[in-house]
């Protein structure tokens, strides 16, 4: 195999969630290399169930397709089954278990997704007990006023959870030399790996009524507490008949250990530290740009005389590209780059923009996400024509240039790009041949605020549009003392009467 690196998506999980599942790939991975069978235990798939669990999936591994692709049952944790509500009352829920259920485990009840912690844990016969084995019936308090016979599912387990909160941590391993010799400042030196720190105390005087021997160093050194270090070697030079105060001892070493962890956590300015900017702050002329949809949106900018145009049709582009202000937009996911040489282009990615910069005008697109002078000077060296800002910038204040910056100041941004299709998650197809994407309704994500995020579906790709239009024009004095010389529209559904009360709007601004 190729793979040599593999990622876990800890977003939004806890850290014993990371911990474990970091835990079963080690131990995957070392039993490939040992050559032992790539198998995960039934018992470490219902604990890491516990932990997080909406139903797991292959995703886009094996080539799985339509329902078989993602899991729409549920957006949250719902844990794993472990019995059956065979009865409850006002005052308590008889439950018939298929799994262990210890006391002040979390479970859930589906379908009507009530929860509780089992404070108290009663057996058959109404005894508080801490513990009930699968085969059991357990019985736990209503209090979340459960009306319904439902599956029973453990969402917390909280001894896996007390196990893995107990664990060790990991210790970074030091080198300490102490050196105490009579008349000499008392010094400290630890070194992790290649860094190396030495902190110095006050002149070592000869002892009076109390020597400190090497062995009373050693102690007081050695006193590393909860730190996230341990001693590999600890070496000690030090005269006979000398005293130094405990205290002394203590604040060295405390002061060594802050020392080495500053170094070790310095923050290495690797990239920006030798990057030569090229001249900044240049002229240019404002120019508008426009993104387009369709061939309507596209008659009505060439008519306007829009300085610059984006199209997303690739048919549409090459019926008008001998105009020369009219730019082809790559689309963003794509098997195979066309071959494309001497035209105009707007690219959305770090692939397209290598493949495309030396035979062609190219222009970088907003999901490069550049935000700084240091990102604008490196695509402008590299052959970019112009450079979109993220418009997730919030300070634009003293950004410089050395080429025209264009920045979005209306329309509906693109928030999420997937090959996976909602739409045909709702049909009962195990295909992803759906057709959806080829007919002419129109749809819509809902969130629990009611508002509505367009889909615009193409074959197996589905862009989640935002829920509203962003307006900037009125910053667009603002953007030109700052250096912005372009300022793009992206059209949605727009017809000609607003397409043309928005250029007027954003060229009265200019």
């Amino acid at each position: 195999s190729d793979v040599t690196s593999l990622k876990i998506e800890g977003r939004m999980k806890s850290p014993i969630y990371v911990g474990f599942v970091t835990k079963l790939y080690r131990n995957l991975i070392d039993k490939y290399y040992l050559n032992k069978p790539l198998d995960i235990a039934s018992e470490e798939q219902d604990l890491l169930k516990t932990l997080y669990n909406r139903k797991f999936t292959t995703g886009y591994l094996f080539k799985q397709k339509g329902k078989a692709l993602m899991n729409i049952e549920s957006p949250n944790h719902i844990g794993l089954e472990i019995g059956e509500v065979i009865s409850f009352n006002n005052k308590y829920i008889k439950i018939k278990l298929n799994k262990t259920l210890h006391q002040e485990d979390g479970i859930k009840f589906l379908p009507s997704d009530k929860g509780m912690i089992v404070n108290k844990l009663y057996n058959e016969k109404l005894l508080l007990v801490n513990k009930l084995d699968k085969g059991s019936i357990a019985v736990v308090d209503n209090k979340i006023g459960l009306d319904s016979i439902s599956k029973v599912m453990l969402t917390t387990n909280n001894t896996l959870i007390k196990e893995l909160t107990n664990i060790d941590m990991k210790k970074i391993g030091i080198n300490i030399k102490v050196e105490a010799k009579l008349n000499n400042r008392l010094a400290i030196a630890i070194t992790c790996n290649d860094i190396t720190v030495k902190v110095e105390g006050r002149l070592i005087v000869p002892s009076i009524n109390r020597e400190v021997t090497k062995e009373n160093i050693k102690n007081q050194v050695s006193k590393l507490g909860n730190t996230n270090y341990k001693i590999l070697s600890l070496d000690i030079d030090s005269d006979n008949n000398i005293f130094i105060p405990l205290k002394e001892l203590n604040e060295l070493r405390r002061k060594a250990i802050e020392e080495i962890t500053k170094k070790r956590i310095a923050i290495k300015d690797r990239v920006i530290k030798d990057f030569k900017l090229s001249p900044f702050n240049k002229k240019f002329l404002s120019k508008i740009s426009i993104l387009v949809r369709n061939k309507e949106q596209l008659l009505t900018a060439i008519k306007l005389e829009v300085d610059y145009i984006y199209v997303t049709n690739y048919e549409l582009y090459q019926e008008y590209k001998h105009l020369s202000n009219i730019y082809y937009r790559i689309p963003r996911v794509s098997k195979n780059y066309p071959i494309i040489n001497n035209e105009n282009i707007l690219v959305t990615d770090l692939g397209s923009f290598y493949k495309y910069k030396d035979n062609n005008n190219v222009v970088t697109d907003y999901y490069l996400n550049i935000v700084n002078d240091y990102a604008v000077n490196y695509l402008a060296i590299n052959g970019a024509s112009r450079v979109t800002i993220s418009p997730d910038l919030k300070n634009i204040t003293n950004f410089n240039n050395n080429i025209p910056l264009e920045v979005i100041i209306y329309g509906r941004l693109e928030l999420m790009i997937t090959k996976y299709c909602p739409l045909n998650m709702l049909l009962n197809n195990d295909s992803d041949k759906c057709n959806l994407c080829l007919n002419k309704d129109k749809y819509y994500l809902k969130d629990k605020l009611g508002n509505m995020y367009p889909i615009i579906s193409s074959p197996h790709i589905t862009h989640i549009m935002h829920s509203k239009n962003i307006d900037l024009i009125s910053d667009i004095a603002k953007y030109l003392k700052n250096g912005f010389s372009c300022f793009r529209i992206e059209l949605y559904e727009e017809k000609e009467k607003e397409i043309i009360d928005i250029i007027n709007r954003v060229r009265g601004s200019l």
